[in-house]
């Protein structure tokens, strides 16, 4: 089908300085809340897909948002598409792209197209060869982007890697990034100049130590190098144990035999020294079980100046999440601590962990089990990473943002190639804007944001619009909440004319037409390359061009070396 595109152009001196604020005003919510979802565009549609929900589970659906009616419906698939999250979706010739991203067996290899005007949903038989999760996506003319993200989180391996991805199913890989991390970005084409990839900021961990149990022997006492395992009451010390192929450290003060059964019980498993001094954040991270749990306590503990002796050493109780409830039994799932963060000084120390139990003067004798120990540094970008594809090479601009940046969204505006950032992983309500023609970035002043991360966000007819996210890191607080913000009050103001221009048809097989209010002097059509392939003057309000000699694919058009159009030759 041939489309028509209309752009408002302003032509004129400016009088006035464009102001740096927006205001977000509510839109009709998502129809099912959700953060780490993907995001497509394709003209006054976006389309959101995957993520988690406030019930935790990696969701599937795929819903379509009509920007002009501000409504949105579901959209059938014809098979149902992989639940995952964190994962990444574009839309190119009217069919969206779903790939990387995590399930609940690990990371999705696939690649779902689902043509989005009848649902009819094809999986390519190319495999991802090196999927990740969190990592960014983009369109370039006819070909998808994938680079960064996380391989594996627990160990701490983070990708660098750009594929180009093309839509009859092969991946290449090509210059890597100067930063392997969990990241987004938008590829600006430039009015004529060479193509860009401009990735900012981005997220990744370096493990200090990690300990997953493994090595033990079930039944037989905790040993591992370097790991103590002591009775301050009692005789109870740690002990290996497995079910279903994993294993794990476990203690109880629980004895059959009565004459076994001690009043108190107070043992710690302390772990090997660590080393995490520098200024990146430092966190600790670990699973626990419970079982039968009448009212024995585990906890976590930060523990500096190490003599060798747990009782003379010092202690620093850490606010970790603990198992619970599980009174009947053991519990189905581990439940994770959360991240804890760990702060002093951090040249050496160790984690330990105190289990509080016994007989007397009451029964506690409850089972817990402790797994996936791990403590890391994270690392938060403030660089921006530029590739270029002409030269296929990246540099780090010398635009330095003005803080750190991860878990955040990202839009372009295709009418000014002005890139949009939204939230962040801890400053929720950040918002900012970065102009490639300058390479300058400006923080925005907002009102009335409703501060997320894990979010996506899209610009649609000069107006900035954010979708879902989540506020904490439990998923139950997933949003469904959709805002959109006038992005005119950071135009140039006070133009003393409008000119509508108008490119089609579009995509355009042999003739191209273009319209305008005003005199149109000069249309140049160039490549994803920025090479000009086609120029021809003009002196009259519309005119034509012959493209039928271009190969098929993406170009831009550039009237009067003012706005340039992107055009689909077919």
């Amino acid at each position: 089908m041939n489309r028509k595109i209309t752009l408002l152009l302003a032509f004129a001196s400016i009088t006035n300085i464009a102001f740096s604020q927006i205001n977000f005003v509510n839109k009709a919510n998502t129809l099912t809340p959700r953060g780490a979802a993907a995001c497509g565009k394709d003209d006054d549609f976006a389309y959101i897909v995957n993520g988690f929900t406030t019930s935790g589970a990696n969701t599937s659906e795929l819903e379509k948002y009509t920007f002009a009616s501000n409504s949105w419906s579901t959209i059938t698939t014809s098979i149902p598409i992989i639940a995952k999250r964190f994962g990444n979706a574009e839309v190119l010739a009217g069919s969206m792209y779903i790939y990387n991203g995590s399930t609940s067996s690990g990371l999705n290899n696939k690649v779902e197209i689902v043509n989005l005007a009848n649902g009819a949903v094809t999986v390519s038989t190319a495999l991802n060869p090196y999927p990740t999760s969190g990592g960014g996506s983009a369109v370039w003319g006819d070909r998808l982007l994938s680079f960064g993200g996380c391989v594996d989180r627990f160990n701490a391996v983070y990708s660098n890697i750009l594929f180009f991805v093309n839509p009859w199913s092969t991946w290449d890989h090509v210059s890597d990034m100067p930063f392997a991390a969990e990241a987004k970005g938008e590829v600006v084409y430039g009015n004529g100049d060479n193509s860009k990839l401009y990735v900012f900021g981005g997220y990744n961990e370096a493990n200090a130590t990690t300990q997953t149990f493994e090595t033990l022997t079930a039944g037989s006492n905790v040993v591992l190098t370097d790991w103590s395992n002591v009775a301050e009451a009692g005789t109870k010390l740690y002990k290996g144990n497995t079910f279903n192929s994993n294993k794990y450290a476990e203690i109880t003060a629980y004895d059959a035999v009565v004459a076994n059964q001690q009043p108190s019980n107070v043992s710690w498993l302390v772990s090997n020294a660590i080393s995490a001094s520098g200024t990146d954040p430092v966190f600790l991270n670990f699973d626990t079980k419970d079982a039968y749990n009448n009212g024995a306590t585990l906890q976590a503990y930060l523990v500096t100046g190490w003599t060798g002796n747990i009782a003379t050493s010092t202690k620093t109780l850490l606010n970790a999440t603990i198992a619970s409830g599980s009174t009947t039994g053991i519990a189905s799932y581990f439940t994770n601590s959360g991240d804890v963060a760990l702060t002093g000084n951090l040249t050496e120390f160790r984690i330990a962990f105190k289990y509080v139990g016994g007989y007397s003067p009451s029964v506690k004798t409850t089972t817990y089990q402790i797994d996936n120990v791990r403590v890391y540094k994270t690392h938060i970008s403030n660089s921006i990473y530029v590739y270029n594809f002409a030269t296929n090479s990246w540099t780090t601009s010398a635009t330095v943002l003005p803080q750190s940046l991860s878990a955040y969204g990202i839009a372009k505006d295709d009418a000014t190639d002005k890139i949009y950032i939204t939230g962040d992983y801890s400053n929720q309500t950040f918002t900012g804007v970065f102009n490639p023609a300058n390479n300058s970035f400006t923080t925005l002043t907002q009102t009335n944001m409703i501060g997320r991360r894990h979010h996506t966000s899209e610009v649609w007819n000069g107006s900035l619009y954010i979708f879902g996210g989540n506020t904490t890191s439990s998923t139950s607080t997933s949003l469904s909440s959709v805002q959109s913000a006038s992005l005119a009050p950071l135009g140039l103001a006070d133009s003393t004319a409008e000119n509508t221009l108008s490119v089609y048809p579009n995509p355009v097989k042999d003739i191209l037409n273009i319209a305008s209010d005003e005199a149109i002097n000069k249309v140049a059509v160039y490549n994803v390359l920025g090479q000009e392939v086609i120029t021809k003057s003009l002196s009259a309000n519309e005119g034509s061009i012959d493209v039928s000699g271009l190969q098929l694919g993406t170009y831009f058009v550039k009237v009067n070396e003012i706005r340039t159009v992107k055009v689909i030759k077919q």
